[in-house]
């Protein structure tokens, strides 16, 4: 047990050593554009989306949105990250790096300090969600032939199953309501891509959508009351849908789009529920938006450098 506590502290130092550089150049880029009015730690006025997406996949940056600038807050070398989870508060994003081998899932303050590996396994986790500001729930693979729900206090590492153990199965991009008693998953058991949620204490799960076409990453808006997803099943074009949370009143927000590169559309709730952001393809550029979640003008937020080959782009709106 020491000598876990010695190699993860070691390990931190290493870390944390690395990020020195880039919180100096976060603080110089701070100052320079908006004249230290705007600091990291003094953004109760700022609406900020942390996202990861461009050629280089290693860098996790903030984005203002009301004065439209970006600065960075973590790169990690030796890998690139899944998944960005806010802690209730706003005062720490959760996140999975991930290696050819194993994926694990790191904690760290608003500055990128402070930066915890809060599960340290070989097995392989995933899609991390707060349930309150110590505890995170999470998927992992530790338990061989199954996958099971943990949930692990982020102050002391301790970590105990949260869920039945699953036999592993075609779903992926897991939403949870903020109680962390549903979840909402795409899976593929039926041989197309269709929008499913749970509740963790029933034995099944209930299909939300039946379309042919493909339905993907749904997103529960804060209150569990609706889920925004991407779909492209009208003539083949991607678009931005809303939809309560028992498949009802489904709804389109945005315009149709080509749908190139459909692995870049990802979505993101405000934390008052009224905005939607996303990051897509419009007008042959890959870009930041936000829109209205009852549907209205689309406003670009920023441009992202990214290519086809580069790793999804992921992002998450800062809570209040």
């Amino acid at each position: 047990m020491a000598d876990h506590a010695h190699n993860r502290s070691t390990r931190r130092r290493g870390i944390m050593a690395s990020l020195l550089p880039i919180v100096a150049a976060v603080t110089i880029m701070l100052t320079g554009v908006t004249g230290a009015a705007i600091l990291i730690g003094q953004v109760t006025q700022t609406e900020l989306i942390a996202y990861k997406s461009g050629s280089n996949a290693t860098i996790i940056y903030l984005a203002d949105v009301l004065h439209r600038i970006t600065y960075p807050i973590f790169r990690d070398p030796a890998s690139y990250e899944t998944w960005l989870a806010w802690s209730p508060n706003g005062e720490r994003l959760a996140f999975v790096t991930q290696t050819p081998t194993s994926s694990e899932i790191y904690v760290m303050n608003l500055d990128g300090t402070g930066l915890v590996n809060i599960t340290n396994d070989p097995a392989r986790e995933s899609f991390p969600a707060w349930i309150d500001n110590q505890r995170l729930i999470y998927w992992t693979l530790r338990e061989a032939g199954y996958r099971r729900v943990y949930v692990v206090d982020v102050n002391t590492g301790e970590a105990q199953p949260y869920t039945d153990r699953m036999v592993p199965n075609a779903d992926s991009r897991y939403s949870w309501t903020r109680d962390g008693l549903h979840y909402a998953l795409v899976t593929w058991r039926h041989g197309q891509e269709e929008i499913y949620v749970r509740d963790i204490r029933a034995s099944q799960s209930v299909r939300l959508t039946d379309d042919p076409a493909l339905d993907y990453n749904p997103v529960f808006s804060p209150d569990g009351e609706r889920i925004a997803f991407w779909s492209n099943r009208e003539n083949s074009e991607m678009r931005l849908y809303v939809m309560n949370a028992d498949g009802s009143n489904v709804r389109p927000i945005t315009p149709p789009y080509p749908s190139l590169h459909e692995y870049a559309w990802s979505v993101t709730w405000s934390p008052d529920g009224t905005q939607l952001a996303f990051i897509g393809y419009i007008d042959q550029r890959l870009a930041m938006y936000t829109v209205p979640a009852s549907g209205g003008a689309i406003t670009q937020v920023l441009t992202l450098d990214s290519a086809p080959s580069d790793p999804p782009p992921i992002l998450a709106w800062r809570s209040d």
